[in-house]
């Protein structure tokens, strides 16, 4: 009977050692889900970041065009003011 006893607490002992190491394992896991996760968001707002750059230097350089056609055109007016003149 003791022999079983010890025998039972045995695997016991080992049960609750795997248990430990199972949770060790699903812990260590969740935290590479959630390092991986902020990664990802990490590499989301980058990319945003890098669009939201993209789209104002796309608006700048529209708005240096338009500067540039309304110089354009004041340089015509003034051309032909004077042609007129």
């Amino acid at each position: 009977f003791l022999e079983f006893q010890l025998t039972n607490f045995g695997s016991n002992a080992n049960y609750f050692e795997t248990f430990a190491i199972t949770r060790k394992q699903h812990y260590y896991k969740m935290c590479q889900a959630v390092q991986h996760y902020n990664m990802s968001q990490t590499v989301q707002h980058y990319n945003m970041s890098q669009a939201v750059q993209h789209y104002n230097m796309s608006q700048a350089v529209q708005h240096y065009n338009m500067s540039q056609t309304v110089q354009h055109y004041h340089m015509s007016q003034t051309v032909q003011h004077y042609k007129m003149s």
